[in-house]
């Protein structure tokens, strides 16, 4: 029989088959059974489904399976890279994942675009649409356009199963299984110096990069990339633009050890003539694009406050003979750069004379909270994003925003009712969670804050943490079917201990 695991720490739940028979007479048995006994899920739900990896099987990885390797791929990263949680450049990030993904074929799940803390020039898709963008993209692209032509190629790499193809002939040439072979590739994109020791050990091979494709694949990449770019609406051209400006910049600035994917001179080549092949194409500058990249400049860089404001000046003064650059971009620099200087009289004044036309921008909203609730104007700010969010229901941006700015205005009862929402939308963000505690601190909901806490230690992996605050949540449960969601979370951690012991041996 498969095992099953639940939804990744969402609010909903399940109970036992046993449990699920006769409630009333078998639930406080199976309640004080909770450490020992071993469950079996509603499996009507095959996105659930926990394949036996563990185990020599078929060479052939299933799209079910890619979506479980995804799942503790990403889970690993959560420990160990230092992923960027900020709601607007997530938004930003996934909006431009998702335009390329609405435009490639054999796209058979969705996909999970993130941002790491990481200078170095690189992105790196893994199975289950997972793809890795590092920050340091964002200083040396030019425009969106070179942005998404890297988006493009590692989509590419999935929807073409060149990773999938890697593992099953790894896999036919070997006698691990294939989830050793996958945990040993997780660890070596997460860290290549320690895993590619894994890996070598692993699959008994001299690999000289984290994962070897092939000439072909990366050719392959390169090609349905540009058409992917083309059909999406970006220049294509820009691709190969991108590529030759990181090769010239690697022999001159960059230091070897930034540049993760070194790229062949025949490949910028191969790119510059494929793009030819396709028709012109005006885009249309997205504000977005820089204002992320002022953000990241400031905000998640080793730059100084007085370099940052030196830097958005230098460029701003430049601009007015130059007009290079969209000053609102320069101006948000600005900002960012004075409010990282605790400069909030400047923050604001460079923020008013930013353009009209981007009020409502998500970039424009938060900062506006910012420096709103830097005053302690909670109300200003709790006006003007409900009066937003009935364009922009869904948006996490303005949710989170507006629950913080509930939870500072003592209001706890109103952000509660905010983040639950979200939490089910989007059960695997940490922010929510964090958010989730502090209001069920508040209301002194002690319960619900322990449950909380629990989710958050489970989405890091960390079940033993996790498992304690259950418990301690346990001893405020008031009824018996409190103690069987808890029961239910109790469980799904040990189920999700042994899925991860299958990558881990």
């Amino acid at each position: 029989m498969k095992r099953v695991i639940l939804t990744a720490i969402g609010l909903t739940f399940g109970v036992s088959n046993s449990i699920a028979g006769d409630l009333e007479s078998d639930l406080q048995k199976a309640l004080n059974e909770r450490y020992n006994r071993s469950y079996y899920y509603n499996n009507s739900d095959t996105d659930n489904l926990l394949p036996q990896i563990g185990t020599v099987g078929s060479t052939t990885i299933t799209t079910q399976e890619e979506k479980v390797f995804g799942k503790y791929f990403f889970k690993k990263a959560r420990q160990h890279l230092n992923i960027i949680d900020d709601p607007v450049l997530d938004e930003y990030i996934g909006t431009l994942g998702s335009r390329l993904i609405s435009h490639a074929n054999n796209v058979h799940f969705p996909f999970n675009f993130f941002l790491v803390n990481d200078p170095k020039l690189n992105a790196a898709a893994f199975l289950g649409g997972n793809v890795k963008v590092n920050a340091g993209l964002f200083t040396y692209a030019d425009n969106e356009s070179q942005l998404a032509s890297v988006l493009a190629h590692e989509i590419t790499h999935v929807t073409q199963r060149h990773l999938a193809r890697f593992i099953e002939d790894a896999y036919s040439r070997q006698t691990k299984t294939i989830g050793a072979i996958v945990g040993s590739i997780v660890i070596a994109l997460i860290n290549p110096v320690i895993g590619m020791a894994a890996l070598n050990a692993t699959l008994a091979l001299n690999i000289q990069n984290t994962i070897n494709y092939t000439r072909s694949d990366e050719l392959e990449a390169d090609h349905i990339g540009i058409d992917l770019l083309y059909r999406a609406g970006f220049d294509p051209g820009e691709m190969a633009v991108f590529f030759n400006k990181l090769t010239s910049m690697g022999r001159r600035t960059i230091p070897a050890n930034l540049i993760d994917h070194p790229i062949p001179e025949v490949r910028v080549a191969d790119a510059r003539s494929r793009a030819m092949r396709y028709p012109p194409v005006k885009t249309d500058e997205n504000i977005n694009f820089y204002f992320a990249k002022a953000r990241i400049f400031v905000r998640f860089s080793e730059n100084s406050a007085d370099f940052c404001v030196e830097h958005f000046t230098r460029l701003l003064e430049k601009n007015q003979n130059s007009g290079r650059y969209n000053r609102s971009y320069l101006l948000y620099g600005l900002t960012l750069a004075y409010i990282k200087k605790n400069d909030y009289t400047n923050a604001r004044r460079y923020f008013n004379m930013i353009g009209a036309e981007y009020r409502n921008n998500l970039f424009m909203l938060d900062t506006f909270s910012d420096l709103e609730l830097l005053k302690n104007n909670t109300s200003e700010v709790i006006r003007v994003l409900t009066e937003r969010l009935k364009f922009t229901p869904r948006s996490p941006t303005i949710i989170l925003n507006l629950a913080v700015a509930y939870i500072k205005a003592n209001n706890a009862k109103k952000a509660l009712k905010l983040l639950e929402d979200l939490a089910k939308q989007q059960p695997d963000n940490l922010q929510v969670q964090d958010l989730l505690s502090d209001c069920y601190k508040s209301l002194r909901m002690k319960m619900e804050y322990y449950i909380s806490l629990g989710k958050r230690f489970a989405l890091v992996s960390d079940y033993t943490k996790s498992n304690m605050n259950y418990n301690y949540a346990y001893q405020y449960a008031k009824t018996r079917l409190d103690k069987a969601k808890i029961n239910a979370l109790i469980v799904l951690n040990e189920q999700n201990r042994k899925s991860d012991a299958q990558f881990e041996k």
